[in-house]
């Protein structure tokens, strides 16, 4: 998972951060001890300042893309985006302290299928 999340995400993905993958951690979007599962879909890498601001509530994020078979899972008009696309798995939707949003996007190439 760590190779693949790393091939998906190249460096951290707080916004504006590009600290290199080898310099992040994985971190659960969802967290692991409120029941939070331990899959590429519910993980990111954050540069160890930024899981630390994501920790401790200060910011928010959620998974915002959605793999084909969650989309029909959960129907797809829930999952469109304003131009009637799908997020790509892996687009996190960030909440600063002061409710502005922001969203980052996984690496532009198609990560290999390990």
């Amino acid at each position: 998972m760590r190779r693949f999340l790393g091939a998906r995400d190249c460096a951290c993905r707080f916004p504006g951060c590009d600290r290199p993958a080898a310099a992040t951690e994985a971190d659960h979007t969802h967290e692991w001890g409120d029941g939070g599962v331990t899959e590429t879909d519910n993980l990111a890498l954050l540069c160890r300042e930024h899981h630390r601001l994501k920790s401790f509530g200060h910011w928010t994020v959620a998974q915002i893309g959605a793999r084909q078979d969650d989309a029909v899972a959960r129907g797809r008009a829930a999952m469109d985006g304003p131009a009637g696309q799908r997020p790509q798995p892996g687009t996190l939707e960030w909440t600063s302290p002061s409710g502005r949003t922001y969203v980052t996007y996984p690496h532009n190439d198609e990560p290999p299928p390990f």
